[in-house]
């Protein structure tokens, strides 16, 4: 029902459409960009999973293409930003602006009379711009980059029935989707974190030009762990070489990683403390709401870090890493970071489909609760299978998830 009803809004959204003249893509590849508009609503930095993807990104455009012209304008938010000094040396211009002020509005004030032929909308909130965009900047190139599909959550509301207990969640779900199908549909081109989401909401429009461009890592390796201090009140009570770590690494303003958070405490949590006596799991990253975990982190074996500057030492000290997952769209980057630790991982079965890395060699991939623990116990336990499998998740890592082995698709979806 509900897919007959998004149906049904997809064809009106279409027929409402501006007859604009269709983007050519060819005609595009063979113009080189000249100048770039990044609207972006987390500032590029470290401080985030996203930010830190759209920063690793935009350092590989610059390094592409020295000579283009690249102009940010980003919301600020200091209860999440930091880390993005190196903005500065990326971008020629920069426009740091609060929530209010990340409007249309501001955006004609900055760049009224400035020419663009390549408008880039990061996340779904940038979305709102679509259509000022199109009107100042006739012929540029508009790039929407959703990095969550709204249209899987309203999905996975339906399939799991959760739309009898959270009737507001799914009204937003919906409301959210319908937003995402009108921002695609007036753009040139969607890029998704995952070929999963891409054929996800190819399902709702099926004549979308989009294509995917995974999360990475950074080329440079990581320093070692005897480098970095790690005490202080960050760090909380717990003593690494003392215990059988199992790390959880995220950005907690994402509804996906605080379900897929839940899920494990919940389910996966308390069949490994069975197991492994002197097991601790870690949970580390920005956005927590610290209302939800006050509920969630209620086990002496349980240690909420949060934020921490750098977390190398304790990525390089653990012993598991895990990628539980509700739903199995968005980025796939706390697969690859782990990997770059050499800290082997598990993660939820569907997340695995289109990695490269292998079931039983690189990773240990777990189709439900039970099969989770399983492969976190037994990991727990053998120091020769955790080194095993970290250090071939490292070969695939370095070999097929650097930005630069997604230079060319770089250079394309950019025109560099």
């Amino acid at each position: 029902m509900f897919k007959c009803i998004l149906g049904q809004l997809v064809r009106c959204i279409t027929l409402s459409r501006n007859h604009r003249a269709q983007f050519d893509l060819g005609k595009f590849n063979m113009c080189q960009v000249q100048n770039i508009l990044l609207l972006s609503y987390y500032v590029p930095c470290i401080g985030h999973a996203g930010g830190l993807r759209v920063l690793d990104l935009y350092r590989k455009i610059r390094e592409l293409a020295p000579s283009v012209n690249i102009t940010l304008l980003a919301r600020t938010d200091n209860n999440i930003d930091w880390g993005f000094d190196e903005i500065y040396e990326i971008f020629d211009e920069v426009y740091l602006v609060s929530k209010d002020d990340f409007s249309p509005s501001v955006l004609k004030r900055f760049v009224d009379g400035k020419l663009f032929d390549c408008i880039d909308l990061q996340f779904h909130q940038s979305g709102k711009f679509v259509s000022l965009a199109r009107n100042m900047f006739v012929n540029a190139r508009i790039i929407f980059s959703p990095l969550e599909i709204q249209s899987r959550w309203l999905w996975e509301r339906v399939r799991t029935r959760a739309v009898h207990l959270d009737l507001i969640g799914l009204i937003e779900s919906i409301y959210l989707t319908i937003q995402e199908i009108y921002y695609a549909n007036n753009t040139d081109l969607v890029v998704c974190v995952s070929p999963v989401d891409e054929r996800e909401i190819k399902k709702v429009l099926p004549h979308l030009k989009s294509i995917y461009l995974p999360t990475c890592v950074p080329n440079h390796n990581p320093k070692p762990a005897e480098d970095h201090d790690i005490d202080g009140p960050e760090r909380g009570t717990f003593n690494l070489n003392e215990t059988l770590t199992v790390v959880y690494f995220a950005h907690w303003g994402s509804g996906e990683n605080m379900a897929s958070l839940q899920w494990y405490i919940h389910n996966v949590h308390p069949l490994v403390k069975a197991e492994v006596f002197n097991y601790k799991l870690v949970i580390l990253g920005r956005g927590m709401i610290s209302e939800a975990c006050d509920k969630l982190v209620k086990d002496s074996a349980i240690e909420l870090i949060g934020e921490i500057e750098d977390p190398s030492a304790i990525f390089q000290r653990a012993s598991v890493g895990i990628s539980p997952s509700v739903i199995g769209g968005g980025m796939k980057g706390k697969i690859h970071q782990y990997a770059r630790y050499r800290l082997p991982c598990v993660a939820s079965f569907k997340l695995g489909e289109d990695l490269l890395y292998e079931q039983g060699s690189s990773i240990l991939f777990a189709d439900n609760a039970g099969e989770f623990a399983e492969h976190c116990v037994k990991l727990l336990n053998n120091p020769e299978l955790r080194n095993g499998i970290g250090d071939r998740a490292y070969d695939v890592c370095s070999k097929s998830y650097s930005w630069e082995s997604y230079s060319a698709d770089i250079r394309n979806i950019y025109g560099l």
